[in-house]
């Protein structure tokens, strides 16, 4: 796969983000990009809209509520294990590849919970020309894929204060 690049990203004190780049170095851009992960995000398929609804993430936190009554609301805390910049597609991409198009793709380590069950980690690919979307593969103990899905973010509340 052509144009990989990798950098390390930590959670530090108050929920921040920060990454490291190779040289242990802060990474000032992924720092700063990796707020993109922040908000509300709504699941675009029947699959996602079932399993997770709406995923909240903010800080350290990450919160789902499906539309299907058999899958319970989960909260948890994640960190990020890892961020790639790839080029046409990413890994375990089940679509064919689309040539020219960037990915950021962000690995999530979920902290067990009963309601995360076995899908401790999460993969969102967000695609450079479509801001506010992603697409997210789910892993089972942190190897087998089990999930493949798409959510597009919301846009913040608007506030009711007059």
């Amino acid at each position: 796969m052509r144009g990989l690049r990798w950098a390390a990203l930590v959670l530090v004190a108050g929920g921040c983000v920060q990454a490291l780049a190779a040289s242990g170095e802060p990474d000032a851009v992924a720092t700063l990009d990796a707020a993109v992960l922040q908000g509300r995000w709504v699941g675009n398929d029947r699959a996602s809209e079932a399993l997770y609804g709406t995923v909240r993430v903010a800080g350290n936190r990450i919160a789902w509520r499906g539309l299907s009554r058999a899958y319970p609301p989960c909260q948890t805390t994640f960190s990020v294990v890892s961020r790639q910049v790839t080029t046409d597609s990413y890994p375990d991409n089940i679509q064919p590849p689309t040539p020219g198009r960037r990915y950021t793709v962000y690995r999530l380590q979920l902290a067990p919970r009963a309601c995360v069950g076995s899908e401790t980690l999460w993969q969102l690919a967000l695609p450079d020309d479509q801001p506010g979307y992603a697409e997210v593969v789910t892993y089972r103990d942190g190897a087998e894929l089990s999930g493949w899905h798409h959510f597009s973010k919301a846009p913040p509340p608007v506030s009711r204060v007059k």
